[in-house]
């Protein structure tokens, strides 16, 4: 799952960013917490409203003053409907919150993980008053060697079809069309 996350700031994340920034420092996000709870927030959460995983950001940087690039992964057994995201400082406090009333955002079962990768625009706070620590390398190394096995496993598939094109032609069973 990717996309434009537009969470609601909870009052307690507004508190840390404001008391953090008045004491010369950005608050620092230091997990993401998934769960199934689906409904609109209101800003007087602390806490999710059905978290079933809180994990490490895999990787993630701030590319604008108020937003913020992340991925994550819940390689965990559980299954559930991904409904909720909060967002915690590395102090605990949860900053914010994304859910939609009836949005499922993705399905995670009990073989699979689920990779949510999104930009989080964080609207109302003072610039660069928010950043990220990740615990990784950047994801796009991670799915690196999958993606040369995929190419050379198609490469070898194209390879084999023309080389029975060939052949074909050779036999005079086919034109080349």
């Amino acid at each position: 799952m990717s996309k434009v996350l537009r969470p609601t700031m909870t009052r307690a994340g507004l508190q840390a960013v404001f008391n953090d920034n008045n004491r010369g420092f950005e608050t620092l996000i230091g997990a993401i917490a998934l769960g199934a709870g689906i409904y609109q927030p209101n800003g007087n959460q602390t806490a999710l409203m059905d978290e079933r995983s809180r994990v490490n950001v895999l990787s993630g940087k701030r590319v604008a003053p108020n937003q913020i690039n992340f991925t994550v992964v819940d390689e965990s057994e559980q299954e559930y409907d991904l409904g909720e995201l909060g967002v915690y400082s590395t102090t605990g406090v949860l900053l914010c919150v994304y859910s939609a009333q009836g949005e499922v955002i993705a399905r995670k079962t009990a073989d699979t993980g689920v990779i949510v990768s999104a930009s989080l625009v964080l609207t109302g706070l003072p610039d660069n008053s928010v950043n990220i620590i990740d615990t990784g390398p950047d994801f796009n190394i991670l799915i690196a060697p999958e993606l040369a096995r995929m190419a050379t496993v198609q490469i070898s598939n194209m390879t084999r079809h023309l080389k029975q094109l060939f052949r074909s032609m050779d036999l005079g069973l086919t034109h080349g069309t």
